[in-house]
């Protein structure tokens, strides 16, 4: 049994398995959500296969499996991490039919912000700690980036909304009604948001935009160099801070940080 379970979603790769593997090995429990199954063989770890892109079925399975009584009955500190996302369709405006555009909204945006929402009213006995993978391309335009770069935009502003829904509204969730003061031990009914931008990582991913045209996406030479040269995050390099947040006291609702600064 465990005092702190984590949901990871895009647990079969990547930043998400990374985590989850440093998690567990923390002495969390993990619930890992992914459209694909995984490796991960360990006593703490329950995988769930789950096209997050499928919002019908994302909200039935939480509303009616996922409630406190799936936790560990000592479970003390829940994180959420809405790590997993897609870069595709990558294309001038225009090109990619809609129904990619709404896909990929779906899962970088729809989901998590929904996902937020429903940890920070169901979860009033708990400490909460949400985490939203974030990106540059949330705050700087790249041509032939309009999904990913909108739809990381609008997750950032949701997690800085879900920070003065927590000051201003605190009634309206019931985590937010006693966050401890700075420096003070993690306590039950405190939450915090973190945004954070975890760099050029070596994931499957950026496999995929290297396989774009340049017609498509006028930056292809600068990710082909970062991985000619070496220049791509380890997924376990980026984690640390991901883990010091999760583990540590709500010092504040909000939080914005990038790898390395």
């Amino acid at each position: 049994m465990t005092e702190k379970t984590c949901v990871i979603t895009g647990t079969s790769s990547g930043i998400g398995r990374a985590l989850a593997l440093r998690l567990l090995n923390a002495g969390w429990s993990v619930v890992g959500i992914s459209r694909r199954g995984g490796d991960i063989s360990h006593d703490g770890y329950r995988h769930v296969r789950l096209d997050l892109a499928d919002l019908e079925a994302v909200e039935e399975y939480f509303t009616r499996n996922f409630d406190a009584g799936a936790l560990p009955t000592d479970c003390r500190r829940l994180g959420l991490v809405n790590n997993a996302a897609c870069v595709q369709p990558v294309a001038p405006p225009g090109k990619p039919p809609m129904a990619e555009l709404l896909g990929a909204f779906k899962l970088n945006t729809v989901a998590p912000i929904w996902l937020m929402g429903h940890f920070a009213r169901s979860f009033a006995n708990l400490s909460l700690r949400i985490v939203n993978l974030s990106s540059g391309a949330a705050h700087k335009p790249y041509a032939g980036w309009t999904v990913y770069c909108a739809s990381k935009a609008a997750l950032s502003m949701a997690s800085r909304v879900l920070g003065q829904e927590i000051v201003e509204n605190p009634a309206a969730l019931p985590t937010a009604g006693a966050s401890p003061s700075a420096g003070a031990s993690p306590s039950a009914g405190d939450i915090a948001v973190l945004d954070y931008q975890p760099g050029v990582v070596d994931t499957p991913m950026q496999a995929g935009l290297r396989a774009v045209s340049r017609e498509d996406f006028p930056h292809l030479e600068r990710f082909l160099g970062l991985h000619r040269n070496g220049g791509l995050i380890r997924p376990e390099d980026t984690i640390g801070e991901i883990v010091e947040f999760l583990e540590g006291p709500a010092r504040q609702p909000y939080t914005e940080k990038r790898f390395g600064d």
